[in-house]
């Protein structure tokens, strides 16, 4: 994670914002870690529900994808406010078909919205699974 701050910092990344994702096997390894042995948990428990690794907020999730090595796990430490961009366009478009279910006396109701994502910065986000 030491090198992840830097990467990000070297990125001008502004540090207060940073946030950590990481998945269960990541999570395992630094629950068992610690910053000086018998000192500092990597991990601080100390808040309900508001867990924080090395001073950073920390989220555990099963959807980051694995990294080929399954025994070291995978983790982001990201800038969510300079990292990417998600844009919502439009409002809901409702589509009602009376005639897609005919046989069975059904109507078909389609329900859809519009979006898009973009990398901002790219310096913003640091991978620990495939840094490439």
């Amino acid at each position: 994670m030491i090198v992840g701050e830097a990467a990000l910092i070297a990125a001008g990344v502004d540090l207060r914002n940073v946030k950590v994702i990481a998945d269960a096997t990541a999570h395992a390894l630094l629950s068992d870690d610690a910053i000086v042995a018998d000192v500092n948990p990597a991990i601080d428990r100390t808040s309900a529900g508001n867990f924080n690794a090395l001073g950073y907020p920390y989220a555990v999730t099963d959807l980051l994808p694995a990294n080929g090595v399954a025994a070291e796990g995978s983790l982001v430490m990201f800038d969510p406010n300079q990292a990417a961009v998600l844009g919502l366009f439009g409002g809901l478009d409702i589509v009602v078909n009376p005639y897609a279910m005919d046989l069975s006396h059904q109507v078909r109701i389609s329900i859809h919205r519009y979006a898009d994502a973009a990398v901002l910065h790219a310096g913003a986000a640091y991978t620990f699974h495939d840094n490439a």
